[in-house]
């Protein structure tokens, strides 16, 4: 069910509720989580319903695929993110063994997503990130992915989360840099560099994984509008934080021109 209460259709994450002749009274002397999680049965008059906290999903053939805990649930730039559906698509990759993903903080206290991996060889940042870019949004792939050769677990033989390293923010930067195709993707590198106050931006490169944030994102949407006379909105952003995504909704932005598309079109 979704957070009111509401039957949720295949394949959308919700949490996952249990009911019948099996289910317990409750919590034993734990009457405040037991009024929290035994529920009135919002369908049948009567019955009771327990809130697992676990997130799951209907599949077409009528399994139920867990997701993971809805406590593992985090907001970032405005977006409510299931760490743990991405931690499923990641383990659906043929060499990744186990996957841990959470949320971090930098060093002005904002939040991004990174992914632990336990993987049979070294895999690039680009074919990762291409892999969950096949079935996720952008904003809900990781700013950083760590290879380790085991995941620390607690005596209880559960992840120790806390033992996880921070991951290295400056692994792969180079490698990655991919020079503007086209005057559009130039433009747009201009501007979220002189926003950011940095260089060597290539187009691939994430604004958020640079140190944008809500106001500087506001900032380069209002420049980019101005600069190519559309009218971008600011969610439009969040969900394509790449000058080659960028680029892709200036040429299809409802007030392009012809002329836009042949600047486009003409390589640098």
């Amino acid at each position: 069910m979704d957070e009111d209460g509401k039957l949720l259709p295949i394949g959308v994450p919700g949490e996952l509720c249990i009911a019948g002749d099996g289910l317990s009274k409750g919590y034993l002397n734990r009457d405040e989580l037991t009024s929290e999680t035994f529920i009135s049965h919002p369908f049948i008059p009567g019955e009771r319903l327990y809130k697992t906290g676990d997130l799951a999903k209907w599949l077409p053939d009528g399994n139920i695929e867990f997701i993971g805990r809805i406590d593992h649930q985090v907001k970032i730039r405005g977006f409510r993110i299931e760490l743990g559906e991405i931690e499923s698509q990641l383990e659906k990759h043929e060499d990744i063994n186990e996957t841990i993903v959470t949320a971090r903080e930098d060093g002005e206290s904002r939040p991004y997503i990174c992914a632990y991996i336990t993987a049979n060889r070294e895999l690039p940042l680009e074919e990762l990130r291409g892999f969950l870019g096949e079935k996720l949004p952008d904003y809900m792939i990781p700013a950083y992915f760590v290879k380790l050769d085991k995941l620390p677990l607690t005596k209880n033989g559960k992840v120790d989360r806390k033992a996880l390293p921070e991951p290295d923010k400056t692994a792969g930067a180079e490698a990655e840099y991919e020079a503007p195709r086209n005057f559009v993707e130039k433009q747009i590198i201009s501007i979220l560099e002189e926003v950011l106050g940095t260089d060597r931006m290539g187009i691939s490169c994430r604004f958020f994984d640079r140190g944008g944030n809500s106001l500087k994102a506001m900032q380069a949407v209002n420049s980019i509008n101005k600069a190519f006379g559309i009218n971008m909105g600011v969610s439009t952003f969040f969900e394509n934080p790449t000058a080659k995504n960028l680029a892709h909704c200036v040429l299809h932005a409802e007030a392009e021109s012809d002329g836009m598309i042949e600047y486009a079109e003409e390589e640098i």
